[in-house]
């Protein structure tokens, strides 16, 4: 599937179609020009080697234990952990083929570790 391009998933809806270009019109806010991609791309190399380098960034990061990307043929139960500024969110994926169910649990993170200094040495 060519980049900018998304599939809808078949509706059992009667209104489908309309649903389907609502979301599609919804969907076109979100897709970058080639041209505003690099620029996007370019942004958050040069902040993420700021920030490996030791020097103030705008991208905050965090270890990330990611082995692979996805490629579509995926099947399994999967655990997706997302720490946020504010929450630590602990997702159970089950991918089914062309269905994907998700169930999950969002715990807020204490104010004194939130506001911490963010060094194993603190």
């Amino acid at each position: 599937m060519p980049r900018n391009q998304f599939s809808i998933p078949d509706l059992k809806n009667p209104d489908a179609d309309k649903v389907r270009l609502e979301i599609k019109k919804a969907c076109e806010k979100f897709m970058l020009s080639d041209d505003n991609l690099m620029k996007v791309s370019k942004i958050m190399d040069d902040e993420m080697n700021r920030g490996l380098r030791g020097e103030s960034s705008c991208l905050k990061m965090l270890p990330s234990f990611v082995r692979a990307v996805p490629n579509g043929t995926e099947r399994g139960d999967f655990l997706a952990l997302d720490l946020g500024g504010t929450n630590f969110r602990v997702l159970l994926i089950k991918l089914k083929g062309d269905v994907a169910e998700m169930t999950g649990k969002v715990y807020r993170i204490p104010e004194e570790i939130m506001r911490g200094v963010g060094t194993a040495d603190a």
